[in-house]
């Protein structure tokens, strides 16, 4: 049974009863990567795709097929209890399991997955009765709850789960109660009962940063250090702002804030700035090296910042351009304009 949804001027329609409907606010919806527009999202439960030739209807796995085609008419909202959408998986809870789509669900779905397959399938390896409530996370450190249960799913290589080693793990019981997963990288950092964890590659500037405390204990192979149960971060900063270039060599960037003053660290360079940063502008890739979603740059849009700079706005909206590669970094006030530096994001600020 496939559910078939079109939208027109925000009205849904639901081709079992020919009876339309307003979305509601619960919505996900992602462009994805490829010279191609794709959205998917979730109105009343049913899903549709958007493509470049109209509309198309999102074809479930055989399972939720069969129970879907159990639900009376305009009953379609019972199929899905939660959804989970990026660049690269897309996930459905459903009553009867968990389905999963894209390149990055081979090992949830328990088979290899081509680049541009988003046909969905049945999610492996939960346990026997588990009934899903709520999704979280992303596709390197997943988050499936049933109630107030939870299972993780994810990288390990770094220890990055935090589960005391660095063996590939199915679905297992996180060693903490998982609030929010604020940073997903060689390491990850979460929120639990408003206190943030660290588990994974111990990256340069974590310690120099103030992010972790000096006698952070830590396990280290050849150059390689991991933190491979969560440790709580320093409370004395007020936030900080952390970002990974390249997860192979893990060139990272870490900004700490604290009274009166911020710590940065750019690929191993460490820096202390005199005001606390509010904001954080760094460059995440090569300009137009990638187009991403087919934008073409904007006229005027130049890269003539290295590497090693970065931005940093103040509390009072004075953006500040630092130059890590310098002998000494100092601050020169710049405006920071996105626009102008393709390559270029902003940082998500975490408290």
């Amino acid at each position: 049974m496939t559910l078939y949804q079109a939208q027109v001027s925000g009205v849904g329609f639901d081709s079992r009863t020919c009876q339309r409907s307003r979305p509601t606010a619960t919505q996900a919806a992602v462009r994805l990567t490829g010279r191609y527009s794709r959205y998917i999202q979730r109105v009343r439960g049913l899903f549709y795709e958007t493509v470049s030739d109209g509309v198309k209807p999102v074809d479930l796995w055989p399972s939720a097929r069969q129970y879907a085609a159990t639900l009376p008419a305009w009953h379609g909202n019972r199929v899905s209890i939660d959804v989970y959408v990026s660049n690269t998986l897309h996930l459905v809870l459903t009553p009867i399991g968990v389905g999963a789509a894209g390149p990055s669900s081979g090992l949830l779905v328990g088979e290899p997955v081509f680049t541009h397959d988003f046909t969905f399938r049945a999610v492996v390896g939960l346990p026997d009765q588990f009934i899903p409530s709520h999704v979280s996370g992303d596709c390197n450190h997943l988050i499936i709850a049933s109630g107030e249960q939870q299972l993780v799913f994810g990288s390990n290589n770094e220890g990055q789960l935090g589960l005391g080693h660095t063996d590939r793990a199915g679905f297992v019981t996180p060693p903490l109660h998982i609030d929010e997963v604020l940073v997903a990288a060689p390491f990850n950092i979460y929120r639990s009962d408003d206190r943030c964890f660290y588990a994974g590659r111990l990256v340069d500037g974590a310690v120099e940063t103030g992010l972790l405390p000096t006698d952070t204990v830590f396990v280290q192979n050849g150059k390689r250090r991991r933190i491979l149960t969560p440790v709580p971060l320093a409370q004395s900063i007020k936030s900080f702002f952390a970002h990974v270039y390249d997860n192979i060599s893990c060139v990272s960037t870490i900004v700490t804030v604290s009274d009166g003053s911020s710590t940065v660290s750019l690929d191993g360079i460490t820096a202390t700035v005199p005001f606390e940063v509010s904001a954080v502008l760094i460059k995440t890739s090569d300009a137009y090296d990638e187009e991403p979603f087919d934008e073409e740059p904007e006229p005027g849009a130049t890269n003539v910042d290295g590497d090693g700079v970065l931005f940093l706005v103040d509390s009072n909206g004075v953006s500040h351009r630092i130059d890590m590669d310098d002998d000494e970094p100092a601050s020169s006030e710049e405006q920071a304009n996105v626009s102008a530096r393709p390559g270029w994001q902003w940082l998500q600020r975490c408290h």
